[in-house]
């Protein structure tokens, strides 16, 4: 009977160990080919933290079925935008992806400061086996902490 308990007890505990040895952080985050291989989503958020971005504004967003506009007010050329995925899926509901806009510019001089509209093709972005309009996309401000986010029916808030 005494080996009977210590085999329960020995169980119990290889199960709890097994448990908490999983990594339940990213279990509703699925990775996509289409991924930030190069960790540019990463530097930009982490020198956003730090001021360093040239600085501009996100003043708009819209999602117009696959498209997402987002406008932008700094800079000296549409050029100097890079927009990147992070290459995460978040299945939640609605599903979520993050973007982060950052201008490239090595200038932050130029007069008058100019106002863009970047498109985003987000069909193109995370392929055809998802439909865009059932996504959340939260937009990042690169040179700045400033996030907006735009759900599937198009309305946008800020975080």
């Amino acid at each position: 009977m005494k080996n009977v308990r210590l085999l329960g007890k020995g169980m119990l505990l290889l199960s709890l160990l097994s448990f908490a040895a999983c990594n339940h952080d990213n279990q509703n985050v699925k990775p996509d080919p289409g991924s930030d291989l190069n960790g540019d989503y990463e530097r930009i958020m982490k020198s956003r933290a730090d001021s360093k971005g040239v600085p501009f504004e996100i003043s708009k967003i819209v999602l117009t079925g696959n498209t997402l506009a987002i406008d932008v007010k700094g800079g000296c050329s549409a050029d100097d935008f890079k927009t990147i995925w992070d290459g995460l899926i978040f299945e939640s509901y609605p599903q979520q992806i993050r973007l982060v806009v950052a201008n490239e510019s090595n200038n932050d001089a130029c007069e008058p400061k100019g106002a863009y509209t970047l498109q985003v093709d987000l069909k193109k972005l995370i392929g055809d086996s998802f439909n865009p309009t059932d996504f959340a996309v939260m937009v990042s401000n690169g040179s700045k902490v400033a996030d907006k986010v735009v759900d599937e029916k198009g309305s946008v808030s800020n975080l």
